[in-house]
């Protein structure tokens, strides 16, 4: 005996059972959105005003390291860049002395 599914797009039972779940789906999705319109057309995203300001920082934050970078690159090209001695070797061993406090 023969059986032929005419309707069906997958190769095997479990594919046209999702066909058919994907079929039913798009259906319920256009009629919650009243027509064959894009279900996501009418969402909207707030954003808080405590993300407005944390990208402000983040940003005003980025142009001050680019500025403090600059001057030091034309510092450094210009023969005028000198080292501080006393900041460079307190960093190494304050980072000695953290690394070692590590569990």
């Amino acid at each position: 005996m023969k059986i032929a599914h005419t309707g069906l797009t997958g190769s095997s039972p479990a594919e046209a059972g999702k066909t058919q779940e994907t079929q039913r789906l798009n259906r319920t999705s256009q009629s919650r959105t009243g027509s064959g319109r894009e279900a996501g057309a009418h969402d909207r995203v707030e954003v808080s005003s405590l993300a407005g300001l944390m990208a402000h920082t983040l940003t005003s934050s980025a142009v001050a390291h680019s500025t403090r970078v600059a001057k030091l690159n034309n510092q450094y090209h210009g023969g005028t860049y000198q080292v501080n001695s006393m900041a460079v070797s307190r960093a190494l061993v304050d980072e000695s002395l953290a690394v070692g406090k590590t569990p």
